[in-house]
């Protein structure tokens, strides 16, 4: 019997049978097209890795054009005029050395493997290179490829096939050619910081010379070893290390021909600087500051003396007045008395305000003793307030006593006088005998007022030779004259207040004109304590220069630089100069008018002689005059270098040479001392 809806189970399982065939079919499908993605996938990454493989030789190929560019330009270096045309002439070097390097690439490629090609765009196109600086100095180059530069990389069966445009680059460049250029820069510009460093030392040689042993003598052996220092000093201070075997090579010969060694010139040069004290050194506000004071107290005494005046024609006043009135007498005597005694004290204030004076100079002579020590400048000037410029003129301790002493003597008898009137006044004197005396009097105290304030007449005058001062003329001195200097107080009852005021103000003057012509010539204090060599550098120099006699040390420095002296910023340096000659010309009066001394300018009212010397050095080197730096810490481009006749190459670090132009160094030394000496070949002509 048939019944609707049922089917049989055989075609049922026929069904499920051809379900589970279908989708084991579909299973294997998938799985053989992620098999197929896989594949494309593995090739594909592999053809990205040769692309970017290629994109690094493009990048080694700009990297090494740029060391052989920066190479051959930073060589020349001084060639170019200014950093942009050197710039520029990298860039063109670079870009000319990268088109010969990537030309080469194409075949090597298809040699090699034919799966790469690599398009260099447009034919003749060139391409163009920027520098920039980095960190720290390093360079960076961005290179510009031609329009249509492209990689090209095939798989084996050609089945998949990857272009990618090629036409920008950027390349890190490991070597510092900013920090040379900036560093080599700094070092030419300023150069005169030599001719400073040389200066100093010849003057704390000098120095010592006129103060130690009282003889100056110039060496032009000792002057080149200077000039020597002192052009290692610039290295140092610039690029933190010097080219050390070449100045104690210079060090060393210069020194032989003084009989000395390099040691013994770097041990004087450093205990002189030491006790260099020029005289622009002295503390000239303190010592000015005890004669203010006792201006100052002289300016109180001349105020009291006035008042004085003023009391005994109050005094006068008063005994005019018992004439009008009678039966006052008695309160107008008091009256007198009251203001002669008031006078009194206004003398006894005057006197307690000059004696000041004398305690305040006391006291200036007491600061310099103090001073002195080892301070040979104090010294000089303490025997200068103490003891005489000439027999004939008395020093500044004895005119200020003398002055203090007879000043007093005359306010002790004026004070006297007014006393013994005042107790005259007490007594019973008639008013007419009183009146006679008070005009008397009066009269008195008004000569003596103004004997003690006018301003003093000399007591005689001293004829001295006068000559040119340092600064004030230039070329050929002008002629010595004659003059007079006068003299206040010659014994013991020439002083008045006047007097001592007048000697006082000159030795203010005195002083502050010591102070403005040394302060104009001399070199600073911490100009003349950085005269002291660098310890490290010392003992650099100090070490046994050894013999390169025959040996380039320019081309040995480029493949073995020395070490620096300094980590940072890690240069070596070397340079090549030859001393041609020094000379040594007088400029002060006395030497030009050829005399072994030197030039005295008198200030008398300190009882100082300032003794003055001046030379114009020229020192002037051989043409070709090398200074090159080398960037040490990156010894990295590869390089042909030729040693003994071979050549290999040697990773080297990148140089800057710079040959300087300026071959002539003058400096100006002045000498200033308190003390005479006398100088050997004064004036002398070109030395070698």
């Amino acid at each position: 019997m048939k019944e609707r809806g049922f089917i049989p189970f055989s075609v049922v399982g026929a069904a499920i049978v051809m379900l589970v065939v279908a989708m084991v079919g579909q299973a294997v499908g998938l799985r053989h097209q992620r098999s197929l993605n896989t594949v494309d996938d593995a090739s594909s990454s592999a053809l990205l890795t040769i692309a970017t493989s290629v994109q690094n030789d493009l990048r080694a190929a700009a990297r090494y054009a740029v060391y052989d560019a920066l190479w051959a330009v930073s060589k020349d270096a001084d060639s170019y005029v200014s950093d942009e045309a050197r710039e520029l002439a990298i860039k063109n070097l670079a870009a000319r050395y990268f088109a010969k390097r990537a030309a080469a690439l194409p075949n090597a490629y298809a040699n090699h493997d034919a799966r790469i090609e690599l398009e260099l765009g447009y034919p003749n196109a060139q391409s163009t290179f920027n520098l920039r600086e980095g960190d720290d100095g390093y360079t960076l180059a961005d290179v510009k490829l031609p329009k249509g530069t492209r990689v090209k990389i095939s798989s084996w069966d050609n089945s998949l096939v990857l272009e990618l445009p090629c036409e920008n680059l950027e390349t890190f460049i490991d070597s510092r050619y900013f920090l040379l250029q900036e560093r080599m820069w700094a070092f030419i510009s300023r150069i005169g910081n030599v001719s400073t460093n040389w200066a100093v030392m010849e003057y704390v040689s000098a120095w010592a010379g006129a103060w130690l042993s009282g003889n100056v003598k110039l060496n032009v052996s000792r002057s080149k070893a200077f000039f020597e220092l002192a052009w290692a000093a610039h290295e140092l201070d610039i690029f933190g290390s010097a080219d050390y075997t070449a100045t104690a090579i210079g060090l060393t010969s210069a020194a032989t021909a003084v009989n000395k060694t390099s040691e013994d010139i770097l041990s004087d040069l450093s205990s002189t600087s030491l006790i260099v004290s020029p005289v622009k050194a002295v503390d000239v506000d303190v010592m000015r500051g005890y004669i203010d004071r006792a201006l100052e107290a002289l300016a109180q005494a001349s105020s009291a003396l006035v008042g004085a005046k003023e009391h005994a024609q109050r005094a006068n006043d008063a005994l005019a007045q018992i004439h009008e009135n009678t039966d006052n007498a008695n309160s107008a005597l008091e009256n007198v008395q009251t203001a002669l005694w008031d006078a009194v004290v206004s003398v006894t204030q005057a006197r307690n305000h000059v004696s000041e004076v004398g305690q305040h100079f006391e006291q200036l002579i007491n600061f310099t003793m103090r001073s002195a020590g080892q301070n040979l400048m104090m010294g000089a000037l303490r025997e200068s307030l103490v003891e005489r410029i000439r027999k004939d003129y008395p020093s500044p301790q004895e005119q200020i006593t003398w002055g203090v002493k007879g000043t007093l003597a005359k306010l002790n008898d004026l004070k006297t006088n007014i006393s013994s009137f005042a107790q005259e006044a007490g007594a019973d004197n008639t008013v007419a005998g009183l009146e006679n005396s008070m005009m008397n009097l009066l009269d008195e105290i008004t000569s003596s007022v103004q004997e003690l304030l006018a301003g003093p007449a000399p007591k005689h005058w001293i004829g001295f030779t006068s000559y040119a001062e340092p600064g004030s003329y230039e070329g050929e001195p002008p002629d010595p004259v004659e003059e007079m200097t006068p003299v206040y107080i010659d014994g013991e009852w020439d002083g008045t207040i006047g007097t001592l005021k007048i000697i006082l103000q000159n030795a203010r003057n005195n002083l502050d004109e010591m102070k403005r012509l040394s302060g104009s010539v001399e070199p600073a204090l911490d100009e003349i304590m950085s005269v002291d060599i660098d310890e490290a550098l010392r003992q650099k120099l100090e070490l046994n220069a050894g013999n390169f006699s025959g040996i380039d040390r320019e081309q040995l420095y480029e493949l073995l630089p020395p070490p620096p002296i300094q980590s940072q910023p890690g240069l070596s340096v070397f340079h090549n100069f030859t001393i041609k000659k020094v000379r040594y010309s007088r400029e002060d009066p006395a030497g030009w008018f050829g005399l072994p001394t030197p030039t005295p300018i008198p200030l008398w009212f300190i009882g100082v002689t300032l003794w003055w010397a001046q030379w114009d050095i020229t020192l002037e080197l051989e043409d070709g005059i090398i200074e090159e730096i080398f960037d040490f810490d990156n010894p990295t481009l590869p390089l042909t270098h030729e040693a003994m006749g071979e050549e290999f190459i040697a990773h080297k670090p990148l140089a800057y040479r710079h040959e300087v132009s300026n071959n002539m160094f003058n400096v100006r030394l002045v000498i200033i001392s308190l003390k005479p000496f006398s100088i050997s070949d004064g004036l002398l002509k070109w030395l070698d």
